[in-house]
């Protein structure tokens, strides 16, 4: 006969584990990240990790719903799965892994940008009639590896699975969360980061995906407050929107913040949007500034919340506990 724990002890022990697995798989993504960019030579063998972890907490998350189907984790692993969910997202663009969403969530993805873009206000007189002739092929970022092993960034002509735009709706959310999470208002640096985003996922729409520029541009800069907003509370859709509610309407910032964006992808007048382009990635907003500030983002996230008491274990310390009683812990859990 199969032996268990209490209930309540088999969801601490199962919660437990979950953690472990989520947050060792965003270190793996956040390691590979570290280590293409120093080119250090670790970087084949964290993108084997990467994978590996994330086909671990998909197996692990479909036994936890089997054996615990009314729960849904505590408040800190809904965060990590929210973050793990936009980091292998986000890191899909420069990694080997098969991390890629499949078919019909991206065409989620993507019905909830268009849906998005329908409802919010128009850009009115900060984009108007943009008109730009396009040259082929389409430009695309990528990274490449140099034979030094440094990850370098250049054009190429063809798009990813995963576009900057794809991967939008759950950094919203997964900041949504946290900022309710932390009962703290978005910050400048946030509102500042956020934007840059914005203002790469439009270029790449139009130039790689050949979206009407004011199309790109209206997607990727909907999100602010909404006083008409019409979702249900408890809705990514609704914490988002709350996310950007301030004492008096709107965030006190997000709109400068946005419209400068907004103006800075604009190409002046007699200038393709090419060159335009060029010309921000080489100095206002470089793509490499803007995946270093990211991962950034994804680390501070990690690690704004305690580590798992797993991984606590395996370092030989736990908050609150002597080192003898660690010493019994990792012996009942099997760890020399």
């Amino acid at each position: 006969m199969e032996r268990r724990a209490e209930p309540t002890v088999q969801l601490d022990i199962d919660q437990s584990i979950l953690d472990y697995l989520l947050y060792n798989a965003i270190r793996a993504f956040i390691c590979d990240f570290r280590a293409g960019s120093r080119g250090d030579g670790a970087h084949d063998r964290h993108k084997s990790c990467a994978g590996t972890m994330v086909q671990l907490v998909a197996s692990f998350l479909i036994l936890f719903r089997s054996i615990h189907p009314e729960e849904h984790g505590t408040k800190e692993i809904q965060i990590r799965l929210r973050l793990l969910k936009f980091t292998s997202l986000f890191c899909s663009r420069f990694t080997s892994v098969p991390i890629e969403p499949s078919e019909w969530k991206l065409k989620s993805l993507r019905d909830q940008g268009h849906k998005l873009r329908k409802a919010s206000d128009t850009l009115g007189s900060l984009v108007g009639a943009v008109k730009y002739e396009s040259a082929n092929p389409v430009m695309q970022v990528t990274h490449k590896t140099n034979p030094e092993g440094n990850m370098t960034t250049s054009f190429h002509g063809s798009a990813q699975p995963t576009s900057l735009i794809d991967s939008l709706p759950s950094f919203m959310a997964l900041s949504a969360a946290q900022s309710a999470l932390q009962e703290l208002p978005v910050s400048d640096v946030w509102m500042r980061l956020a934007a840059g985003f914005m203002a790469h996922a439009a270029l790449e729409q139009s130039l790689v995906y050949q979206m009407e520029l004011t199309d790109a541009l209206e997607e990727a800069f909907a999100w602010r407050f909404d006083p008409g907003s019409i979702a249900e509370e408890g809705t990514d859709d609704w914490a988002i929107n709350a996310m950007f509610f301030g004492e008096e309407g709107e965030v006190v910032g997000w709109s400068d913040i946005r419209n400068e964006h907004i103006r800075a992808v604009i190409p002046p007048d007699g200038i393709s949007l090419e060159a335009h382009a060029k010309e921000l990635l080489a100095n206002e907003l470089p793509i490499d500034a803007l995946e270093e500030s990211l991962m950034s983002f994804i680390e501070g996230l990690l690690n704004a919340q305690p580590k798992p008491l797993y991984g606590q274990l395996e370092s030989g310390k736990v908050d609150g506990f002597s080192k003898k009683e660690v010493q019994a812990m990792r012996e009942v859990v099997g760890i020399d």
